[in-house]
């Protein structure tokens, strides 16, 4: 360990911390800038997108270090795909909490469930209500708790989105401005447009004709992004029906066969179970 500067001391001294290393502000900034020399001294670049992001082309691929805080996950292309799981997480949690006998549940939430404002007990506790929720998730998860996403390998990389409304065509926007930005700086990234698709006409038509200004100047600023970005051809926004919106396994209360449906179309299988 070296002395701080401006406190040097000669002799053979040596430093009291008044904290451990762990409790210090300037430590996190320290193991990472220590972590990068090491990992740079072995040949792989820092990604300039993303500093927490690490890689190293070889003549048979592609190699990625992520660093998560004090977490790191290495991973690279394989020309069968990449599988992502974690089954191994998700037991440990029912076994804390006790879930790991209890009959599974086919969905997350209850479909078809109308909650009325005006009907129904009142709960004073909103924790009730939240551990509810939670029982519910944990039985969804029983079910399969080996699903994961699959990346199948075709030979070429394609990235796909899907939106419902105009303030999540913004913030999706620029996450996959950053995603290209990374995976154009591995050498992934082909010259096509991404396409970001929306079951919502009227957002399309917000983000594609400035002719709708004087109707949305709320939204002013979040249009001439997703303009611009359509302007480059970074991205394109197809129609996708509703019947057909990927998304709304994140935000409505599906039945079984509709997840089911869904998660096929995403790739999600679970590779643990038996053939």
């Amino acid at each position: 360990m070296a002395q701080p500067p401006r406190f040097e001391s000669k002799g053979e001294c040596v430093c009291h911390l008044k904290k451990s290393i762990y409790g210090l502000k300037q430590s996190p900034c320290a193991w990472f800038d220590k972590f990068s020399k090491a990992i740079v001294y072995h040949d792989m670049t820092r990604n300039q997108t993303d500093h927490s992001v690490f890689f190293k082309e070889t003549k048979i691929g592609i190699v990625i270090l992520v660093v998560y805080v004090d977490d790191i996950v290495i991973t690279g292309n394989d020309k069968e795909g990449i599988s992502l799981s974690q089954r191994k997480y998700t037991l440990d949690i029912l076994q804390d909490t006790s879930y790991l006998g209890f009959k599974p549940v086919a969905t997350p939430m209850e479909s078809n469930l109308k909650l009325m404002p005006d009907e129904g007990d009142f709960i004073d506790d909103p924790d009730t209500y939240r551990r509810l929720v939670v029982i519910r998730i944990l039985k969804y998860l029983k079910n399969a708790p080996g699903r994961g996403l699959f990346y199948r390998s075709f030979g070429h990389l394609r990235i796909e989105e899907a939106v419902s409304c105009g303030c999540a065509m913004a913030h999706t926007t620029c996450e996959l401005t950053w995603l290209r930005t990374v995976l154009q700086e591995f050498g992934l990234l082909t010259q096509s447009p991404t396409p970001l698709y929306c079951d919502n006409q009227a957002a399309i038509h917000i983000a594609s004709n400035p002719v709708f200004h004087e109707r949305t100047k709320h939204i002013e600023v979040d249009c001439h992004f997703v303009r611009s970005k359509m302007e480059s051809k970074d991205i394109i926004t197809p129609f996708v029906p509703s019947r057909s919106q990927l998304a709304d396994i994140f935000t409505k209360a599906l039945p079984k066969n509709a997840i089911d449906s869904i998660c096929s179309k995403l790739g999600v299988i679970d590779i643990y179970s038996p053939a």
